[in-house]
């Protein structure tokens, strides 16, 4: 009798199934990578932002020579550019010229957390309390921002500095 040559069906199912096998892995690996480089690029565009934000806001702080106001999410101050406003308001920080009011003011970032711009001064180690302590006796400016993380339900991201006023006592 003539053997034929040939696969059987029980062959070309097993290799279907290891094919099919093969295959669903590297889509997964496929997906697992593009949703890695989807995180990666919103975390680097929400860390741009807050860079550019905290840059401008240092800018300001620097060059301050008065505060006339200040709260934990707000500051009113003098420098040599007029008087300004900083603060939250809602989701957004932003600036306001002196005589506007922060909600007229520009934007200088949004999807901030509720209570997420913290300001805390400091007269060296201790807290500096406006209207109490003397402005030359102001030495830093902490500032902490924390940004709603689209990805994570409760999270967030949290960028902070540390400002030292050129324009007062201290200096």
């Amino acid at each position: 009798m003539k053997k034929e040559s040939g696969f059987t069906l029980l062959e070309i199912i097993l290799v279907l199934v290891i094919f099919s096998i093969i295959v669903a892995v590297a889509g997964l690996g496929i997906v697992t990578g593009t949703k890695g480089y989807v995180f990666a690029r919103q975390n680097a565009h929400s860390a741009q932002k807050a860079q550019m934000a905290l840059a401008r806001i240092t800018r300001e702080f620097q060059e301050l020579y008065n505060i006339t106001a200040c709260s934990g999410s707000s500051v009113s101050f003098e420098s040599g550019d007029g008087e300004y406003i900083i603060g939250l308001d809602g989701s957004r920080i932003r600036i306001a010229a002196g005589g506007s009011t922060l909600a007229n003011g520009d934007i200088l970032i949004d999807g901030i957390e509720a209570n997420g711009f913290t300001l805390t001064f400091y007269k060296g180690d201790e807290i500096w309390n406006q209207g109490t302590d003397d402005i030359d006796s102001l030495t830093d400016i902490s500032i902490q921002i924390d940004m709603i993380r689209n990805d994570v339900i409760g999270g967030s991201l949290t960028f902070s500095t540390f400002v030292h006023p050129r324009n007062v006592g201290y200096w």
